[in-house]
């Protein structure tokens, strides 16, 4: 945090000099993921404002500090589907179908079986079974990248006790 009007100014010349490569950071994550750029663009500058007030040189230059904050902004903010909304019977039935296709690794299906959220489930079967990202179970799903993370790690945590 910027504890002077020096370092406010700093932060508004960071800001001026990397407003630029901002938009068309922003343009790339659009086209990438398929969302509205100008929502991208809004998202990218509100990250780039806040990683000029909280960047600090020992974390290392400024645009691969500043880039993981805009693409987690622009992720949170615009990757939610906007007309897709979840259907916990498909996902059960996705689920059951991958299950008979990989019945033979029971060890897992009984981790599977014991998560109680199909959400979960869904989270676990798609990125090890299915081999998808975290980014596109978030979007399929319709939850914020950050939240199918936060899930993803859980149910690791529970696999962990379930496996001990």
């Amino acid at each position: 945090m910027f504890r002077t009007a020096g370092d406010a100014a700093s932060a508004n010349q960071l800001a001026e000099e990397h407003f630029t490569w901002a938009q068309k950071t922003a343009r790339t994550f659009a086209a990438k993921y398929n969302v509205d750029p100008d929502d991208a663009e809004s998202a990218a500058m509100e990250a780039l404002i806040d990683a000029t007030r909280s960047y600090a040189p020992e974390r290392g230059p400024f645009r691969g500090y500043a880039y993981r904050l805009i693409q987690h902004k622009i992720l949170d903010d615009t990757a939610r589907p906007r007309q897709v909304q979840h259907d916990h019977t498909a996902t059960t039935v996705a689920v059951e179908r991958t299950r008979r296709a990989l019945a033979d690794d029971s060890r897992f299906n009984e981790f599977l079986d014991a998560l109680t959220d199909p959400t979960d489930r869904t989270i676990i079967d798609n990125h090890y079974r299915g081999k998808m990202q975290i980014t596109d179970i978030a979007i399929l799903l319709g939850l914020t990248v950050t939240e199918c993370s936060r899930r993803h790690t859980a149910a690791l945590e529970r696999l962990r006790r379930f496996l001990s």
